[in-house]
């Protein structure tokens, strides 16, 4: 692995066992060294020393998908909601919506772009609960 690339970090060296776990020396692109356990890098789950976390949050809303005025389903976006951390360095960006019904409802932007995500407030499968209790009696 020493030579590696994994994000952000060079694998610098193998470092001893502190506990059972295999660790590297590694050298982020913004100067500064820290050890990482192998199976980490290879998983992806660190990709930087902790500043890639810190350029993300600050960076956040220039790269959010902009859906202000989109209509999906139901579902009408008002407004950019703040963001919402999901892991270390990654954040989702929230969006305000407004329903048909009149409520509003603030839900991640990945979750409105996905194909089979929320149309409505709730209130759609209510109304389709009713409908197949009506359809019964």
């Amino acid at each position: 692995m020493v030579g590696r690339r994994f994000g952000q970090l060079l694998v610098l060296e193998r470092v001893p066992k502190i506990d059972r776990y295999v660790r590297f020396r590694c050298r982020c692109d913004c100067g500064a060294l820290t050890e990482v356990r192998g199976s980490h890098l290879r998983a992806g789950h660190v990709r930087s020393c902790g500043c890639l976390r810190q350029r993300c949050a600050e960076t956040g809303a220039a790269t959010a998908i902009d859906m202000v005025g989109r209509v999906i389903g139901r579902l009408t976006v008002l407004a950019r909601a703040g963001s919402q951390q999901l892991y270390s360095d990654v954040s989702a960006a929230l969006f305000l919506c407004r329903c048909r019904c009149g409520s509003e409802v603030v839900l991640p932007g990945e979750r409105l772009r996905r194909r089979k995500g929320p149309r409505s407030c709730g209130c759609l499968r209510a109304e389709i609960g009713k409908a197949k209790l009506v359809d019964r009696i």
